[in-house]
């Protein structure tokens, strides 16, 4: 499916979600380039949220550009199969590599502001939008990690009361949205 396709498929959980939606379909629309970092206004990067089985547990990451613990994921660099992008920042990332994919669906959209950095291997970057598109993952917290130390200062799980409040990514509403799936679970 193309993103777009994935796009006005995936019914968003609130009104902040529904406007990350048309904000990135618009994006879509209106620049040819946004599955490359060098789309200047923003462009479609692709995460997971990565599950324990049991839905109690996520996996972060702290990311040292940002200097934040937030799901593993990262640009497109222009490919249109942003499920496969997902799968490829998560195991650069993370070392993970045994995990499940229940399906194609995206998880969760958001549209969140990266401030002007300088970024070690592309230089300055003057402030953006990432269009961020996340897919869920399921995995065993057992399974070994092997951290990514380019980009990454640590992995950990933690359990769902433990994932921070954060004004980026808005982390929250997919905890909110693990819950669910939690208490679908138990049922």
């Amino acid at each position: 499916m193309s993103v777009k396709d994935l796009l006005q498929a995936h019914l968003p959980f609130n009104e902040k979600e529904r406007q990350a939606i048309t904000d990135t379909l618009a994006l879509l629309e209106t620049h040819d380039d946004c599955l490359w970092r060098t789309c200047k206004i923003g462009h479609i990067t692709a995460s997971t949220w990565v599950v324990s089985p049991d839905y109690s547990q996520v996996l972060l990451l702290h990311h040292k550009g940002l200097n934040r613990w937030l799901q593993p994921g990262g640009h497109c660099d222009g490919q249109e199969d942003i499920l496969a992008v997902a799968c490829r920042e998560l195991e650069e990332e993370t070392g993970l590599m045994l995990y499940d994919v229940p399906g194609t669906a995206i998880f969760d959209v958001d549209v969140h502001h990266i401030d002007d950095r300088n970024h070690p291997t592309h230089g300055f970057e003057p402030g953006h939008a990432h269009h961020d598109v996340r897919f869920l993952i399921i995995a065993d917290p057992k399974t070994p990690l092997d951290a990514n130390t380019t980009e990454t200062n640590g992995l950990k799980w933690v359990s769902l009361d433990e994932v921070e409040p954060s004004d980026f990514g808005d982390l929250q509403r997919m905890v909110e949205k693990t819950r669910l799936l939690q208490m679908q679970a138990c049922a």
